[in-house]
């Protein structure tokens, strides 16, 4: 009998119960004074890209000198943002991870005081008659589309004279940012059908 108790005892033995504690944490209510500077990446005005990285203008510049009109699409970047804390409400933290900050900053917020690296800096190609002639990424010198009017194009359409005016107009902003301005073909389209219709329009 004493060893079938035994074994009884034994076997509702509970394990060890380990209980989960959080870190103990010490907290401040106080205010930040002076400046921060971080970097991050975020859309950024087409304006404020230019303001440190003139060489797009230029480009820009050449767009318009062939008659044709731009349209920012997506401009974005990694901005150095600088924040003139004043009496800023924040809340100091720590415990045995480490310290932290957490700062309201209120309706306004960072100053760009740099770019230094252009993310994306994609634009449309206006013409007489397409809002859309072609889109360019400046910042990759890719160019991401070409009008349908271009890649539709048969020589037996010679005739139609509307629509052989229609892609001469895409034909000439495809040739002069590949060709003239050495903007590269997005891979998506087809390089060798590129050549063949430019030979069949030149």
């Amino acid at each position: 009998m004493a060893s079938l108790r035994a074994r009884y005892q034994k076997a509702n033995l509970r394990k060890p119960q380990f209980i989960r504690t959080r870190p103990v944490v010490s907290l401040q209510f106080t205010s930040a004074k002076g400046k921060l500077t971080f970097q991050y990446s975020t859309g950024i005005a087409a304006d404020e890209i230019l303001r440190f990285h003139p060489e797009f203008r230029s480009m820009l510049e050449d767009i318009k000198r062939q008659g044709w009109k731009y349209l920012y699409i997506e401009t974005r970047g990694r901005a150095t943002g600088e924040l003139d804390l004043e009496k800023a409400p924040c809340k100091f933290m720590w415990n045995a991870r480490g310290y932290f900050l957490e700062i309201e900053i209120g309706p306004v917020g960072p100053t760009i005081i740099d770019v230094p690296e252009v993310e994306e800096f994609r634009i449309n190609v206006s013409t007489r008659s397409f809002p859309r002639a072609a889109t360019v990424d400046l910042s990759k010198g890719i160019v991401t589309y070409l009008h349908e009017a271009f890649w539709g194009w048969q020589k037996e359409r010679e005739k139609d004279l509307r629509k052989l005016s229609e892609c001469k107009e895409v034909y000439e902003v495809a040739r002069w940012l590949i060709d003239v301005k050495k903007q590269r073909l997005s891979e998506g389209y087809d390089g060798e059908r590129y050549k063949e219709l430019c030979k069949l329009l030149e």
